[in-house]
């Protein structure tokens, strides 16, 4: 493991009552893999993987109020696709596998190939 995220929520949903440390417990995690891109000082290729730790928190006034992934569901024209940041490939993995796929034109199976191998 690289990095942890944590996200926790700050304020109450109900009554606005800032939380502390003591209230918030975790109640989900999932891991992100990502690469960081080559510069001056660090060339090449890393892979870093960051554990997202969700927590929760119940106020005094007895809600409970969860810091939650952002997820969006757009109109009707796609009613089966959801955008989320509950995913295990992040940003940079992902340009690459777009890039592997419709700019070099791989397949699947070459592109897990491809990543398997580096």
């Amino acid at each position: 493991m690289t990095d942890y995220q944590d996200h926790r929520p700050e304020l109450c949903a109900c009554c606005g009552t800032v939380f502390t440390a003591s209230q918030q417990k975790a109640y989900t995690a999932f891991y992100t893999v990502d690469l960081t891109w080559a510069d001056a000082n660090d060339p090449g290729l890393r892979l870093i993987t960051t554990r997202h730790t969700y927590y929760e928190a119940t106020c005094h006034c007895g809600h409970v109020t969860r810091d939650e992934p952002y997820r969006h569901v757009p109109h009707g024209s796609l009613p089966n696709v959801v955008c989320s940041e509950w995913r295990l490939v992040g940003p940079g993995l992902a340009a690459l596998i777009v890039c592997l796929a419709y700019r070099m034109r791989l397949s699947r199976e070459r592109i897990r190939e491809f990543l398997q191998d580096w």
